[in-house]
């Protein structure tokens, strides 16, 4: 605030300055998630933090032969104090002991939904797809549609968010049969969930 006096034409004009000081309190908002990948699934957990291990899913993929179907469960949510945001799964980084017609991570076929059960029944058309569909599946190094993430509830000051819960399911095609090269390959496959905290 400033105050100027004036005693007349030609007088000298003094300011005077009177500060007034705003001040507050800021603290920056935590965003934070964890993941449960117990299977069947518990919710007692154990819950993983990325300081734990930063990969959402770990996936046996053996024994199997043409036709073999294996399913993943996953559960999502942000530890209590978080703010919310949402998720991405990218694709698998995918380490295999063959090449060519003998790799077995390139046979494989995978795809993703949002379903509270993790089994065959819960692929229906009607099903949410975060990868895939409801008669496609995908290369396991596809990952999700950068545009449409899945939604990571907030949590309260005094809870965790609610649970965003994920099945994986993982093919081995028919086709495979025709190639004789597969037989007693072994792969390992990791997929990354990203999470990015909701804008202000």
């Amino acid at each position: 605030m400033g105050l100027v006096l004036g005693t007349g034409a030609g007088a000298t004009l003094a300011a005077w300055t009177d500060p007034v000081l705003a001040e507050g309190d800021f603290r920056a908002s935590v965003f934070d998630v964890e993941a449960n990948t117990s299977s069947p699934y518990d919710p007692a957990g154990p819950w993983m933090s990325p300081e734990d291990d930063p990969s959402a899913f770990d996936v046996d993929t053996t024994p199997m032969v043409p036709g073999s179907v294996r399913y993943a469960p996953l559960a999502l949510r942000t530890v209590t104090g978080s703010i919310g945001g949402t998720v991405m799964l990218e694709g698998a980084a995918v380490e295999a002991d063959g090449s060519g017609d003998a790799d077995l991570g390139s046979a494989l076929r995978y795809r993703i939904i949002a379903a509270n059960n993790c089994d065959g029944s819960a692929f229906t058309t009607t099903a949410t797809y975060l990868i895939g569909g409801p008669s496609s599946t995908v290369p396991l190094t596809t990952g999700q549609d950068p545009s449409s993430p899945a939604p990571l509830p907030a949590a309260t000051a005094d809870a965790p968010g609610p649970v965003v819960r994920l099945c994986l399911e993982l093919t081995l095609p028919q086709g495979a049969a025709d190639s004789e090269d597969l037989q007693g390959r072994t792969m390992a496959a990791r997929w990354t969930v990203i999470a990015v905290s909701e804008s202000p």
